[in-house]
């Protein structure tokens, strides 16, 4: 005999319950965190130039206050800030961020 696997599913676009508007804004924050990480990740790896340009983006989520745990991004950041294969700006950038990161 074989198992049964059970899912269920809850789909919505607005709500007015406090709790669960409040749920979806820690789950799509921690979703904005996650692609900040990858993206960082991958232009450390793959696009050194295009550093900046993920800097800025994260920097303005984080300005907005968009993301939940920010300083899970610290060591990123001090590896652009120390890592002189990319440009000063960048560098400058990531030493500025996480400067703040360790003030929260």
């Amino acid at each position: 005999m074989g198992t049964r696997q059970c899912y269920h599913e809850t789909k919505f676009n607005y709500t007015l319950n406090q709790p669960a508007a409040q749920l979806l804004q820690i789950f799509e924050g921690l979703a904005r965190q996650q692609e900040h990480y990858a993206l960082l990740s991958r232009r450390i790896r793959y696009d050194r130039l295009g550093i900046n340009d993920a800097l800025l983006q994260f920097e303005t989520d984080l300005n907005r206050g968009l993301i939940p745990e920010p300083q899970r991004l610290l060591p990123l950041l001090e590896q652009i800030a120390s890592d002189p294969k990319f440009v000063e700006i960048a560098r400058q950038r990531a030493r500025s961020l996480s400067d703040r990161l360790h003030r929260l």
